[in-house]
């Protein structure tokens, strides 16, 4: 089976490119073409043409991608929200128009969904989820807002990096704080991490999105109120539980970063940066659920999205299989893509 695979991939954000990782590596029979930034990596193409650097980019290989698919995956984070802006929506429900103009079913895989502040923002995200063939989101408050936008059919699971997460080894206990911020942090962030860090425990900000430019002005500024901190660079699974592991507490402000500190069962502080957020949604979940029905909610979405495509093969192609490529090993997050051709 061929599936186009979209997403926030090729920007250097850790947790988009573990997400495209899960899904490589968790369905092998699956021959996946995954739209990135760049797109000049071996199965990679690059994005539409919504933005005016990407017009002179071979994006035509995209539309051709979009041709030869059986389904589109729309894989996993908070693509549909425009808290930070209305620009996400629009280009990603651009990608869901695509697909239906050339009779591609699609999924909305492990979403997060808003908060949203406009009645636009609101609008696009129902047309895309009311025409899925498929819509499973990871926590209990995206789910109530498809709800209340009439999107009945969908399942609600858990963000499957769980599963990725509860493959590698647990590091010994750490005693050190951890500052993780954003990018995008406020001041107010700032100001936090200067009361959480201790003069008595060694203190280290951890990076999940190093080649952001942003990320390391921040840093810059958080190493200002907090002097004698550390900087550390997170590209691999194995830097992220490293890093975590050395920590007995942890501030935080990424998604990904608190949901490996609690599998690793340190001490979460979690910074959310709008009211009912995605972050707000984990921190209950954890309280709530606990992490081994969150990591079984989780393998259960993977089986129903398997089943899922397992029908959209055997619809659209009588059962043919595609031999399926070797998953390239997720070894670093860069801005900048491998250079190979498709």
């Amino acid at each position: 089976m061929r599936c186009l695979l979209v997403g926030n991939f090729g920007v250097g954000n850790w947790g988009d490119e573990a997400l495209r990782h899960y899904f490589e590596t968790s369905f092998p029979e699956v021959e996946w073409t995954i739209v990135t930034e760049r797109g000049d990596g071996a199965r990679e193409v690059p994005r539409l043409p919504l933005k005016p650097h990407l017009l002179f980019r071979s994006w035509f290989r995209t539309i051709r991608a979009y041709r030869r698919c059986d389904a589109v995956v729309f894989g996993g984070g908070a693509l549909f929200t425009d808290i930070e802006g209305i620009k996400a929506s629009l280009m990603w429900s651009a990608y869901a128009m695509v697909a239906r103009l050339f009779g591609k079913p699609y999924a909305m895989a492990f979403q997060g969904v808003g908060p949203f502040r406009t009645r636009m923002g609101v609008s696009l995200s129902r047309g895309v989820f009311r025409r899925a063939s498929f819509v499973s989101v990871r926590d209990p408050l995206s789910a109530g807002r498809l709800r209340e936008m009439g999107v009945i059919n969908l399942h609600e699971t858990f963000d499957p990096i769980i599963l990725l997460l509860q493959k590698e080894k647990v590091p010994a206990f750490g005693s050190m704080s951890g500052i993780i911020p954003r990018k995008n942090s406020p001041e107010g962030f700032i100001e936090e991490a200067a009361r959480f860090a201790s003069t008595d425990v060694p203190c280290k900000i951890i990076l999940f999105e190093p080649d952001a430019l942003a990320e390391r002005r921040l840093a810059a500024r958080l190493r200002m109120a907090i002097p004698g901190a550390s900087i550390s660079d997170v590209r691999t699974f194995g830097d992220a539980m490293r890093e975590i592991g050395e920590c007995s507490t942890v501030l935080s402000m990424r998604f990904h970063a608190s949901l490996i500190a609690h599998v690793l069962r340190k001490n979460v502080v979690v910074q959310t940066q709008y009211p009912n957020d995605k972050h707000s949604a984990l921190d209950a979940m954890v309280r709530v659920q606990g992490m081994a029905a969150l990591a079984e909610s989780a393998r259960k979405g993977e089986e129903m999205l398997r089943a899922w495509m397992g029908s959209r093969g055997r619809l659209t192609r009588s059962g043919a299989r595609t031999p399926s490529v070797a998953p390239e090993k997720f070894a670093r997050v860069s801005a900048v893509a491998p250079s190979s051709r498709v």
